[in-house]
């Protein structure tokens, strides 16, 4: 009778356990989630620089900065930034590979 309370408790115990280390691993903290939140603002600030640079930018010259495909990308990183700082997941998404290629 004894070795099954034990054996019982020790079940509990490591349930609650696993459970309590599966939820804090999954979250992120306040502060994380502030600096993400900070970086999503900062990816928005450098999308307004990108689109200042292209419209100043010479249409004539030979050789152009592929400006819509860098503003793609900061978008892609922002919403990736902003959904895991709102709601992270344990299950990886399938992300849209970054262009990396602005010039030709």
């Amino acid at each position: 009778m004894k070795i099954k309370f034990l054996s019982r408790l020790v079940g509990i115990f490591a349930g609650t356990w696993i459970a309590a280390t599966a939820s804090a691993t999954d979250t992120t903290t306040e502060a994380e989630r502030q600096l993400l939140v900070r970086i999503a603002v900062e990816l928005e600030y450098v999308q307004a620089l990108a689109n200042t640079a292209l419209s100043a930018s010479d249409p004539d010259r030979r050789i152009q900065f592929n400006y819509a495909a860098l503003i793609s990308d900061l978008q892609e990183i922002q919403a990736a930034v902003e959904r895991h700082a709102d709601q992270p997941q344990r299950t990886p998404r399938i992300l849209t590979p970054v262009k990396k290629h602005y010039t030709p």
